[in-house]
């Protein structure tokens, strides 16, 4: 996507996920490093299945009809952006138990318009690795861009 972000689906504990993080590179290899969220399969495919009505408010934003946009992608993973900062971020939070209604933030993303636009575009190629994933189990993580 740029600036050492990376796309990767990978199992982790028997489960595909899409992990959208930041990279750096060690001892000549590429690393992921702690800065970055993921979606387990349902999240990502709820981005996907809303991923139009998302690019809808997203050009609305970008033009300045539109303040800001927050969508849910289920248990507590959020996209949203607005137009006091020129990002799109990828939010997940955590109920705090202590006290029932309040969400903690447990990571983030902040995307630059044009590394949201790479992401956007490669979608359906994410979405075959996930599904290749699911059904063969692979082990190893597979690097996307």
């Amino acid at each position: 996507m740029g600036n050492e972000r990376y796309v990767t689906v990978q199992n982790v504990n028997g489960e595909t996920r899409v992990d959208v993080r930041q990279h750096h590179e060690l001892a000549g290899e590429i690393s992921p490093t702690n800065h970055g969220v993921h979606f387990v399969v349902y999240q990502f495919m709820n981005l996907f299945r809303f991923i139009d009505e998302i690019n809808v408010d997203y050009k609305e934003l970008r033009s300045e009809k539109l303040k800001m946009f927050n969508f849910n992608m289920g248990d507590n993973l959020f996209i949203t952006s607005n137009v006091d900062r020129p990002v799109v971020l990828i939010r997940a939070y955590f109920m705090n138990e202590s006290e029932s209604e309040d969400l903690s933030l447990e990571s983030e993303i902040a995307l630059t318009y044009e590394e949201w636009e790479s992401f956007v575009a490669a979608l359906s190629q994410i979405k075959e690795c996930v599904y290749l994933h699911g059904n063969e189990a692979e082990k190893k993580s597979t690097l996307i861009f």
